[in-house]
């Protein structure tokens, strides 16, 4: 048995090989979307890491969580890539990113699943399967609560000149935010949700601010209030999150759960090692 397991958002893909001695090779790559990226592109970065790690020629079993995996076609175009790659012959297993969590946070429990991260999505899940879910609709549409939500909202503070002047000065330090090229990464350049969402490690810095916290506190509400609570038994489940920007502004979700009375379970940053141990169990 040689497994491999991917965890992909729109920025970075998390992977873990286990070899049959079940030893563990961690690393990362940019991340890998069907929404965002071609089959060309994504069996090319494939490729890439294959050239560069010998020792994944003997994979067998192939876990793939990822963002923008929700349904037959997308899943289908990472199914396709992994196998013209590796090997035709191989397992392949291609989830949601949301399933991924699930796992590696409630393992075989029922629970709510949340992704705060570059996107944002949610989803009851009953031990085995995401059994109700309130729809995702991406960076423009919706990602409530994502970095790339904070990440507008900052951005808009800017020019809209809400920022107080001593986190403008820092903003301007950290970014160009000539309008110019703000617009032009924004609607000429690829990838425009990795952009805005970058600015969501500013938040992180100065999550102490009080402008800041307001901001994060009003971008984690509606998402509360518009993903969470909208199922229709949100109080009786546990909730998890998953995703730097829930991890990093662990003590406002705490405090906005408990005003509503919800109840949180884990807030990691990332799933990998909590699905590394649950393929464990069940593969090897």
């Amino acid at each position: 048995m040689s497994l491999l397991i991917a965890d992909s958002g729109s920025t970075k893909t998390n992977w873990c090989h286990i070899d049959a001695e079940k030893n563990r090779d961690f690393f990362k790559t940019e991340g890998i979307n069907p929404y965002y990226h071609s089959k060309e592109d994504i069996q090319q970065l494939l490729q890439d890491i294959l050239d560069n790690k010998s020792t994944l020629k003997g994979v067998n079993r192939v876990y793939f969580y990822g963002a923008g995996c929700t349904n037959s076609d997308r899943k289908k175009v990472i199914s396709d890539a992994l196998r013209k790659v590796f090997d035709v012959r191989i397992q392949v297993e291609v989830h949601s990113d949301l399933i991924g969590a699930a796992r590696s946070c409630c393992g075989d429990e029922e629970g709510i699943v949340c992704i705060l991260g570059t996107g944002s999505n949610s989803g009851v899940y009953n031990g085995y399967q995401v059994i109700n879910q309130i729809p995702s609709l991406g960076f423009i549409l919706g990602d409530e609560g994502s970095g790339a939500q904070i990440g507008k909202k900052i951005i808009q503070s800017y020019f809209y000149r809400e920022i107080p002047a001593d986190l403008m000065t820092e903003l301007e330090k950290r970014f160009d935010m000539s309008r110019k090229d703000v617009l032009d990464a924004v609607y000429s350049k690829p990838n425009p949700n990795r952009y805005v969402s970058s600015f969501s490690r500013f938040s992180n810095e100065f999550r102490e601010h009080p402008f800041i916290k307001k901001l994060v506190e009003s971008a984690f509400s509606e998402f509360i209030n518009r993903h969470i609570l909208h199922y229709s038994e949100s109080h009786k489940y546990m909730i998890s999150f998953v995703g730097s920007v829930a991890y990093y502004n662990r003590d406002i979700l705490n405090i906005l759960l408990k005003d509503r009375h919800l109840h949180l379970n884990k807030v990691i940053k990332d799933p990998m090692e909590g699905l590394v141990e649950y393929h464990l169990q069940r593969d090897f």
